[in-house]
């Protein structure tokens, strides 16, 4: 197997350089953001890794001769001496993703007669550099390309099709506010605590709803405090459940509450056994609505893992957080299509009530097509 590695400033750049040193048969293996080397990198400019690979087609394996096999002995220390340190790591770090590598070369073979060029082929990759899954973005391309459009008609009708691909689960959010009891469930670091805050302080200012909280989260002092801080200001009582039948309690002391919302203690997702522990909790009672709350600094292959570990907790949806601090926002589109959630709201900063709101399928495409993403208008 032939594979370069290469540190550029556009996916068009790779694609070029790709075409030109692995020709045409070449499968992109690996796409990343790093940080642009030099005094860009310094100032925050990102560029692309890329690692790129070409199976090798040997045919004179089937011809074997004498001058060959007299020499392979020589051949393997010749290679010994001569292969590079640089070809030694991504070995290892293909054997570290075998698994993708296998979906890569499966997706290659899906996509192989598919090429797309002129305008199609830009909004390919604008949609990759933005964040989008490159299947997804394939898929969605080739769909275009069998519309036969005008050139310019090829962008409104992109963002008709991005739309009408997570319409449909989009559609599914239950009315939020009417749901009595609502939990937020998380790794560590997702902003879950700021976040119930503020759909607890919606829920009595704009919606003029009697509203109860609890913590779970009894690892961190500072967690509790901050929460019955929120509590005071809003005029909410909050409870801190040690263990599930002070939750059952607890739930029951609230039973009057028009919306009672939970707060849970962030857990690795590689910790099952904690997470676990955790679901025993909402075993005692039942919660209308659990939201998985992610991060969009987070990058989509973790996300996914994340998903795996807290499917037990049957979210109905997803509440991303941090989307201020996010580099490209495809990763919203990913989690709608991948996850086959809906997305009920996002966090755009730290201020409580104010930096949070519905999610708007319409802005997100328009983000990734064009301008910057700030929530609907409408807040939560």
């Amino acid at each position: 197997m032939k594979i370069r590695k290469y540190n550029v400033s556009s996916l068009s750049e790779a694609k070029a350089l790709i075409l030109r040193d692995l020709g045409k048969e070449a499968i992109i293996v690996k796409t990343s953001k790093v940080k642009a080397p030099g005094l860009k990198g310094f100032f925050g400019k990102k560029n692309f890794e890329v690692l790129a690979a070409l199976e090798k087609k040997d045919h004179s394996l089937s011809y074997p001769n004498k001058h060959a096999t007299s020499n392979v002995q020589a051949f393997q220390k010749e290679t010994h001496q001569t292969i590079p340190s640089e070809y030694t790591e991504i070995k290892k770090e293909l054997q570290e993703n075998r698994h993708l590598i296998a979906k890569l070369i499966k997706d290659t073979k899906n996509f192989s007669n598919r090429q797309f060029s002129g305008r199609f082929e830009d909004y390919y990759n604008l949609l990759v550099e933005n964040g989008v899954k490159e299947d997804f973005a394939k898929e969605i391309i080739f769909e275009l390309t069998e519309q036969h459009l005008n050139h310019t008609d090829i962008k409104s009708e992109l963002k008709k099709l991005m739309l009408s691909k997570v319409k449909p689960i989009q559609d599914n959010i239950s009315e939020f506010y009417d749901s009595k009891t609502i939990a937020l469930v998380g790794p560590t670091g997702v902003g879950k605590t700021t976040s119930i805050a503020k759909l607890a302080a919606n829920a009595v200012v704009t919606e003029g709803r009697d509203v109860g909280l609890i913590t779970l989260d009894t690892y961190r002092i500072a967690a509790t405090e901050q929460l019955k801080t929120y509590g005071d200001i809003i005029d909410v009582p909050v409870k801190v459940a040690y263990n599930s039948s002070q939750f059952k309690e607890i739930m029951q002391h609230f039973a009057d509450k028009d919306n009672i919302f939970v707060d849970t203690a962030g857990r690795s997702h590689k910790n099952l056994e904690q997470l676990k522990e955790q679901k025993s909790f909402f075993d005692f009672y039942n919660v209308n609505i659990t939201l998985l709350v992610l991060s969009l600094t987070v990058n989509f292959e973790q996300q996914r893992k994340i998903f795996e570990s807290y499917k037990s907790f049957r979210p109905k949806g997803v509440m991303v957080t941090k989307i201020d601090e996010a580099d490209f926002y495809g990763n919203l589109f990913n989690l709608i299509l991948e996850f086959k959630l809906p997305i009920y709201f996002v966090t755009t900063g730290q201020s409580v009530p104010d930096d949070i709101s519905t999610f708007s399928s319409d802005e997100i495409i328009a983000k990734i097509l064009e301008g910057d993403y700030n929530g609907s208008s409408s807040k939560a």
